[in-house]
This record gives C-alpha cells, sequence and structure tokens, in this order.
C-alpha cells in the first residue's frame, strides 16, 4: 500500500441504546493501518451477533496487518471482507450456537490512491459534502432491490419491513458479493460509518449539522450519539467519523 501523506484523524463510539440489553454492534478504528470498520452483529435471540461482529472485525485489522505494503488498498479491502465472511462461515457452521449468526459491515481503507469503501448490508457509509451527508452506499436489503429492479411491493405491508429484510450480509453465503469504490481524499473531508441504529433514527441533515458543529471528531461522534437516543433509537447504535487528509 502506498504511505499516506498525512496522518488520518478518526474517532468513534458505541451504545446499546435504551431498547437492547445486548449491543451486537463492533466497530475498529485504525489509523495507522489506514483502515476504519463497522459492524452490526445479527443473530436472533442466540446472542451470536456479537461474536460473529467481532470476528469480522479482528479478521479485517489481522489481515491489514499481516498485508502491510502488499496490495493497493481497494485489493486489501476486498481480499479482507472475503476473508471475514469465509471466518465467520467457518465458525458459524462448525459451533452449534452461532449457527444464525451473521453481520453487516462498512469499511474505509486510505492510500496513496484515495479512499476505498466497501460494504455489505445495511450499514452505511455518507461523507460530508458543503451543507449536508452525500449517502456513498445502498442498501443490500429486499426493498433497496425492489426499488433497483423497478418491481412492486405489496402495499399492505409496510416499506420499513422490506427494507429490515437483507439480501446480503457477511456470513450469509459462501461467495459474499459487495463493491468497492474510490473516491479521491480531498483535504478536510469528513466520513462517516454507522450502523442503522443511528441513521434510521437520525436524519441526514441533522447528522450533517452535529458534524459541522464539532469540529472535534470525539465530539462530533458523541453528540451524533446523544441525538440517536433523543430520537429514541430502537438499535444498537455505532458510528465511526473519519477525516482521510486534514489539510
Amino acid at each position: 500500500m502506498g504511505s499516506l501523506d498525512v496522518s488520518p484523524l478518526a474517532a468513534g463510539t458505541t451504545d446499546t441504546s435504551r431498547h437492547r440489553e445486548r449491543n451486537e454492534d463492533r466497530f475498529g478504528v485504525f489509523p495507522d493501518l489506514g483502515l476504519f470498520v463497522v459492524v452490526d452483529g445479527m443473530s436472533g435471540a442466540s446472542g451470536s451477533g456479537e461474536v460473529v461482529a467481532k470476528i469480522a472485525v479482528d479478521v479485517m485489522r489481522e489481515h491489514f496487518e499481516a498485508t502491510r505494503d502488499a496490495h493497493a488498498g481497494a485489493h486489501r479491502l476486498a481480499e479482507a471482507v472475503r476473508l471475514a465472511n469465509r471466518r465467520v462461515l467457518e465458525r458459524t457452521s462448525t459451533e452449534r450456537w452461532l449457527s444464525n449468526g451473521a453481520c453487516t459491515l462498512v469499511a474505509l481503507a486510505l492510500d496513496a490512491e484515495g479512499v476505498h469503501v466497501t460494504h455489505v448490508g445495511d450499514s452505511r457509509v455518507y461523507r460530508l459534502v458543503g451543507e449536508g451527508l452525500e449517502q456513498l452506499t445502498e442498501d443490500h436489503s429486499l426493498l433497496a432491490d425492489a426499488h433497483c429492479l423497478g418491481i412492486s411491493l405489496p402495499t399492505d405491508v409496510p416499506p420499513e419491513t422490506f427494507a429490515k429484510i437483507l439480501v446480503r450480509a457477511v456470513g450469509m453465503q459462501e461467495d459474499v458479493v459487495f463493491e468497492v469504490q474510490t473516491f479521491a481524499a480531498r483535504p478536510r473531508d469528513v466520513y462517516l460509518l454507522s450502523t442503522d441504529g443511528l441513521h434510521d433514527f437520525v436524519p441526514p441533515d441533522e447528522m450533517a449539522a452535529v458534524i459541522r458543529a464539532n469540529p472535534d471528531l470525539d465530539a462530533a461522534v458523541q453528540g451524533l450519539l446523544g441525538r440517536a437516543i433523543h430520537h429514541d433509537a430502537a438499535d444498537n447504535i455505532t458510528c465511526v467519523l473519519v477525516v482521510p487528509h486534514p489539510g
């Protein structure tokens, strides 16, 4: 991986929320590796989601540590996601209590070529542009797929129901399908990685206002968490902010 011109700034936080007893979200902030990860574990009642989420974050970090200078960031990122998927499947297929485990994943990797972004599921990546947030990822949900394909869904079922049915997740199938996008690392750009406990409850303009009002990233992530709690978020809340090129 080409060396970074400057050290990125980053901060992250996670919270169970008022409605959950267990936090199945995990995140990783690894500025020395140019890697930032947010994962939302899914398990139903078994509690396997938090284990699966930790596996995914750990595998991503371990792969980046083991492949320093080996590949361009986009290729490394894709390799890491495939490896995370394989490791999760290995665990869920051999340990019965983990059998229902899977997770969403968003990750951002930095190198001299730019900002590389990938995702699986309905966790998201945004970029602060002007006064608002630009959503860089599209949810891998039944609702999003139906809209993309022009398919009409039953009108007697709330759209939110279809939005929560994921068609892709880490650990869902042997060959995980995902995309890697690359963006120029522009001075003072701010990227937001989040689970649905944040972006399903806090509107994008409100998230953007919190980020703009808090140049300190630690204060900004706490502000985002506070807004999600204020809106009575019904799921675990996790967010990571990254400034790849502080300028």
